[in-house]
This record gives C-alpha cells, sequence and structure tokens, in this order.
C-alpha cells in the first residue's frame, strides 16, 4: 500500500471510529432508562452518561476525527521501553495506593467492593466462611445479604463471589496492607504488556512505548486500581497469561494454566476464559491440536472446579440452602445465568451504548483510533491482533444479552480486563503508521500529557465526589454510641450498601437494613442496648449524588421508630 493508501485508510478508521462514538452517545442518551439511579435498575448508566462522561467523550470524538491532520509531523521521544515500562510499573500503582487513601478514604463504596473485604478478613483469619450466631438467624436479612451466598438457613455467610481476588487481598492484609494487592496487580499488568510488545515488534521501540503510554493513559486503570474491585487482577493476569502463552514453552505453557486457574476463580466465572477463547481458537487454526488438547482439558477442570466452588460452599449447612437470598438467583452458576439472562432490548442497547462511551471516556484520548486502526490492518494478517480484537469483542457482545447493567464502575469495568488487548492493538496500529512514516508523534505526546496529567485527576476528582457522601455517613454510622443502628435503606440511592457489618459480627454498633425489620422486633433488638436511626435527615447527601428528590421517611421506617418509642428504648439521637 502506497503514502496516500495509508493515510487515506487511517483517516477513514479515524473518522469512522469517531461517528460511532457519536452514534453510541446518542444511543445512550435516547434508550437507556431515564430512572433516578438505584440498586434495582437500570438509570445509573444514563446518569453517569450525563453527569460525567458526554464532555469528555465529545473531545475524544474530535481527537479521534482529527488525530489523522497532523500525521508526519514530529516523532515519539527517545526513550527506552525497558525505562517506560518500569516507570508505569512503579507510578501508576503508587497513584492508586495513594489514591485508596486520598480519594477513597479507603471506603468501599460497592458491595461489590465490600464483599471483597468481607471475605478477604474471613480468609485471612484461616476460614472459608463465618458462622452467624444461632441466636440471630431469624434476623439474619436484615445484616443485608445482598451477593452472599446461602449456606443452610442462614447458618454462615461468605459472599457469592468466587474467593480469588478476595484471597489475594487476605494475603497483603495479613502482610499489613490490602490496599496494596490492586496497585500491584497493575504493576504485574505494566510488566507482562512490555514483555509481550517486545516480543510483538522488537524492532519497533517506539510501538513497544505507545501500548505502555495507552496503557499507563487510562483513567479507568488507576482509579479502578485504589478500589477492592477484581478489575485490576483480571487486567494483570490476563497480560501475564498472554505473556506465558506466548513464550510458547512447555513450563510457560504450564504456568498459563496456573494462571488461568487463579484468574477464572477471582471472581465471576466468565471474564477469563473468554479472554482466552481466541487464542483457541488461533491454536485451532494453526492446527497444533495437542497444544489446544491441552487448554481445552486444563480448562474444562478449571471451568468445573469453579463452577462446583458454590455448591460445595453452600452444602455446608445442616439445613437445605435456600437459593433465592439476598439478590442472589440461585446458587450455582448455571441457574445464576438462566435468571441472568435478559435477552436482547432497546433498553438494553442504550445501556451498553453509555458502558463503551464511559469506557471510551476513560481511556487514553488516542486509544481508540490507534486500536481501531491496528485492529482494521491486522485482522486478516496477524492471528493475534485477531484474538486481541475478539477478546475486546467478545465480551461486549454476550453481555448486551446477559448483563448490560454494570451498576457502579470507573469506566466500563466489564471491559477492564481487556484494556490490554486495546492497548496492544494501539500498538499494531502505531506500527502500521511508524513503517511508512505516518506515525503523528507529536499529537500522541500531546495526547499523553493531556490524558495522565488532565484527565486522571480529573476523574479521580469525579470518583471523590461520589463516593465522599457515602464515606462521610458511613463515619457518622460507624461513631454512633448505640449497639444498632437501623438504617432506612429505601429513602436514598443505594443507602443499603451502607448497612455493612463485619463477618464475626465484632463491630459496634451492627448496622440493620430498615425494611426487613417489622415493629413486633424493635422491643428485643432494644433489650440488648440503645438502638439509633439513620434516616432521611441524614442520607441528604447519597440523593445530591445522584440528583434525586430529597431522602423522604419511608412510611415503615417509620413504623419502626414509633414502635421503639412505645417500647421505651433507649434511643440515641443521629445528627443531620
Amino acid at each position: 500500500m502506497d503514502d496516500q493508501g495509508i493515510e487515506r485508510d487511517y483517516r477513514r478508521v479515524s473518522l469512522g471510529a469517531a461517528g460511532l462514538l457519536l452514534l453510541l452517545i446518542a444511543l445512550g442518551w435516547l434508550f437507556a432508562p431515564h430512572d433516578l439511579p438505584a440498586a434495582d435498575n437500570n438509570g445509573m448508566a444514563r446518569c453517569l452518561l450525563m453527569r460525567q462522561d458526554l464532555i469528555i467523550a465529545l473531545i475524544a470524538a474530535v481527537a479521534t476525527a482529527l488525530v489523522w491532520l497532523p500525521m508526519r509531523r514530529g516523532a515519539l521521544p527517545s526513550l527506552s521501553p525497558r525505562a517506560v515500562a518500569l516507570a508505569t510499573a512503579v507510578i501508576v500503582p503508587l497513584g492508586g495506593w495513594l489514591g485508596a487513601r486520598l480519594v477513597f478514604g479507603r471506603y468501599d463504596f460497592s458491595r461489590d467492593e465490600q464483599m471483597v473485604t468481607f471475605d478477604a478478613t474471613i480468609f485471612a483469619g484461616g476460614h472459608l466462611f463465618a458462622a452467624i450466631p444461632a441466636q440471630l438467624r431469624d434476623m439474619a436479612e436484615s445484616f443485608n445479604q445482598t451477593f452472599i451466598l446461602p449456606i443452610g438457613n442462614h447458618e454462615a455467610w461468605v459472599s457469592a463471589y468466587l474467593p480469588m481476588n478476595s484471597a489475594i487481598r487476605a494475603l497483603f492484609l495479613r502482610l499489613g496492607d490490602a490496599t496494596l494487592a490492586a496497585p500491584l496487580l497493575v504493576a504485574v499488568g505494566a510488566l507482562a504488556l512490555w514483555r509481550i510488545a517486545a516480543r510483538l515488534w522488537p524492532t519497533s521501540p517506539a510501538s513497544q512505548i505507545v501500548a505502555l503510554l495507552l496503557y499507563a493513559g487510562s483513567s479507568q486503570l488507576w482509579v479502578t486500581g485504589m478500589t477492592a474491585y477484581a478489575m485490576s487482577a483480571h487486567l494483570g493476569l490476563n497480560l501475564l497469561w498472554l505473556w506465558l502463552f506466548l513464550r510458547d514453552r512447555r513450563w510457560s505453557h504450564g504456568a498459563a494454566i496456573l494462571v488461568g486457574f487463579v484468574a477464572t476463580g477471582l471472581h465471576q466465572p466468565l471474564f477469563h476464559p473468554l479472554f482466552v477463547l481466541p487464542f483457541l481458537a488461533w491454536l485451532l487454526a494453526e492446527k497444533k491440536w495437542r497444544l489446544l488438547l491441552a487448554y481445552v482439558a486444563a480448562y474444562a477442570a478449571i471451568g468445573l472446579f469453579w463452577l462446583g466452588w458454590p455448591l460445595w460452599i453452600s452444602a455446608h449447612g445442616a439445613a437445605p440452602a435456600t437459593a433465592a437470598l439476598g439478590n442472589v438467583s440461585g446458587i450455582g452458576y448455571v441457574e445464576r445465568l438462566q435468571h441472568a439472562v435478559t435477552g436482547l432490548h432497546l433498553w438494553g442497547i442504550g445501556v451498553m451504548a453509555a458502558n463503551l462511551v464511559r469506557f471510551v471516556a476513560w481511556q487514553h484520548l488516542l486509544l481508540v483510533p490507534l486500536a481501531g486502526y491496528g485492529m482494521w490492518r491486522c485482522w486478516n494478517v496477524d492471528p493475534v491482533a485477531r484474538a486481541l480484537a475478539m477478546g475486546l469483542l467478545l465480551p461486549v457482545l454476550l453481555l448486551l444479552i446477559l448483563l448490560p447493567y454494570q451498576g457502579h464502575g470507573w469506566g466500563y469495568r466489564y471491559l477492564h480486563g481487556v484494556i490490554g488487548n486495546a492497548c496492544l492493538l494501539g500498538g499494531y496500529g502505531w506500527r502500521k503508521l511508524e513503517e511508512r512514516g505516518r506515525a503523528p508523534g507529536l499529537v500522541f505526546a500531546a495526547a499523553t500529557l493531556a490524558s495522565i496529567a488532565l484527565l486522571v485527576p480529573l476523574h479521580a476528582v469525579m470518583a471523590r465526589r461520589i463516593v465522599a457522601p457515602f464515606a462521610a455517613v458511613a463515619a457518622q454510622r460507624d461513631a454512633v454510641p448505640a449497639r444498632i443502628v437501623i438504617i432506612d435503606d429505601r429513602a436514598a440511592p443505594f443507602a443499603q450498601d451502607l448497612v455493612l457489618n463485619r463477618a464475626d459480627l465484632s463491630n459496634r454498633p451492627w448496622i440493620l437494613l430498615g425494611h426487613h425489620l417489622v415493629p413486633g422486633q424493635i422491643a428485643g433488638l432494644c433489650r440488648s442496648g440503645p438502638i439509633a436511626f439513620l434516616g432521611a435527615a441524614q442520607l441528604g447527601g447519597l440523593a445530591e449524588v445522584f440528583d434525586a428528590p430529597v431522602p423522604v421517611t419511608t412510611p415503615g421506617y417509620a413504623a419502626l421508630e414509633e414502635a421503639a418509642r412505645s417500647a421505651g428504648c433507649r434511643i440515641v439521637s443521629v445528627a443531620p
């Protein structure tokens, strides 16, 4: 292809990608549900699109559309890929460790994160689950069973997620700092990305650097690395797996299978196998039968093990487990999958469109045009590039039908594990442009500076503005000098996530869900000590986060307060 053809193709890909991004913005705005965000609806996607992502996505669309104009101007600084990799592996994880404190105040915002910490404390104590005292089992639902695996008749509890992310965090908890886990896994991803890039483009240091800077320029990578989400582990272990796979040695394939065992069991058994599947398709196309058979057999065993895990844990109860407790639609993953499938709906298309806009808005400004061009040019000629591209597309297509709604997330977290795919495709795109002297060096350098120095801090501030009101109410909750605090969990968006207790119930006060209590239980609760009510007057900050109406006390909660007064309970007042 001549130089004009290269420039023409890149222009077409850039303009097409920008147009697709604008289409996704329109679909999200038109069809994502307009409901105010709550745990049981899909309104979060459109809320975040309009409040956080729209302006940045439009800027990214403009950058994508115009990046081809100065294609022949400038070159990247002459840097060592090793130095860039080491800097990325130190600076980005350090930002994650500091951000866990400065941005999130070490507060687990979402129920998903809370379950990681919940399980980590259990595992750090040498147990697989924690017992619930017999005298509390009748009111176990009021302790918040959301995402809790049913074990007998409320005989014990542990989260419904697979255990490996929590096990990793438990290890760091035993070492003294659980918040080191995610940042160090980000570092593993950076180093693995560097080694993969060096293998793919050994004669092009610039392409290796571009892949690394696309990684470092991802706000999603930075901010998610500040949290307990399993997604940092997915990304780091996926890239480690790919480096081992591409080494193509007997020992490296064995190590890749061990990594695959851990990665499949991080929290849901779907994400890592979807990443691996396109590479197994490559082995099939190359007729590498023995290696393919080894991987298929290994992943069949891995899949069966992790699919059986919740069934085995749940079977530890003396009584039969109830399968539909606390937002868990089944004990086993097959049963959960049957309940999870939503089918293809217009609202789902809108939600997924908003998710994808969010993903783009939280990445390096030039990830889309470079990765798109790499995919365009290399799909038919490079099996690794094709497998990387398929790894990006498969989760979108599957989750569009299974679960378009991600709930909370800094970026689109269900694609977090394949950010490395996109960065490597960006490296492919750069290499093709570089071969013809059309790589936009100055523009890429400027976009990298803007992504890291402007967008990462901006997204950190956005995250802080959402989390801070919840963290403040949680601190107020924990400081109440009462034995029990009852929360009006339906008065404000996601107020139920404030109902969090330690696995061994050693926390004081105990925190209870108001909507799972009835007035007749209040007198019994009061016998254990002072009681406090944390309701609409204290939850106004949560509503402001999502522009929801000022919280109003729910009728059932008002009845609990009246029952406490009638029973002569010692009620501790909570300041508004």
